[in-house]
């Protein structure tokens, strides 16, 4: 479906495809971003150009990289990637969705994703709470440049609270699951946050 505010949501911080950091590749809003668990993958990445679906109707945002580079996911020990999103931007932070590309490069690695809220400052949600459950089919041998299955969750459908203070961060999870090898693994990439920042009400 199309996520709430998509109209006004922009990108807010984004991963795209192993450029060796674990900091954001983006920053505009002074917003700040942290990836737990890098594990680079740099001969296979999603080539579609869209972080999350493919237009925007869909709640997808255009500009992502499409070079042949990601981040590896196990379903065994190593199997969560964390990120990390702060408000530092001095204004009220209103979070609008959680978009990413997901390939499971062989049939037996992980052909499940779940995406939890870990911890932060949200209220009324309680921490390793699961929002979505997404099937991730493999594509074995996958290319170099491929165009990676479109997953996003809409933060205003599935959070009672997702705004953050100025100041106040959280830290969503990607859990992957279900492969016949532990193993095997599957590749993010374009991975992002958006939303936008709320003005200050003028002061007369």
């Amino acid at each position: 479906g199309i996520i709430a505010g998509t109209a006004s949501a922009e990108l807010l911080l984004s991963w795209e495809g192993g450029n060796g950091s674990d900091t954001p590749s983006n920053d505009t809003l002074n917003l700040s971003g942290i990836l737990y668990g890098v594990d680079l993958e740099l001969t296979r990445g999603s080539s579609d150009g869209w972080f999350g679906p493919d237009d925007s109707a869909s709640g997808g945002i255009s500009g992502a990289s499409t070079n042949a580079s990601g981040y590896k996911i196990k379903a065994e020990a190593g199997n969560i990637r964390s990120f990390l999103i702060r408000n530092n931007s001095g204004q009220d932070l209103e979070l609008a969705s959680f978009l990413f590309d997901y390939q499971s490069i062989w049939d037996s690695g992980p052909q499940e994703l779940k995406v939890y809220y870990g911890y932060g400052a949200l209220t009324g949600i309680a921490d390793n709470t699961l929002l979505a459950t997404f099937a991730a089919q493999g594509n074995s041998g996958a290319a170099v440049a491929y165009d990676y299955l479109d997953f996003a969750v809409d933060f205003q459908s599935v959070l009672t609270d997702y705004v953050l203070a100025n100041g106040q961060a959280a830290t969503f999870q990607i859990v992957a699951s279900d492969a016949t090898d532990p193993t095997g693994n599957g590749v993010l990439d374009n991975i992002a946050y958006t939303g936008r920042v709320i003005p200050e009400p003028a002061m007369f």
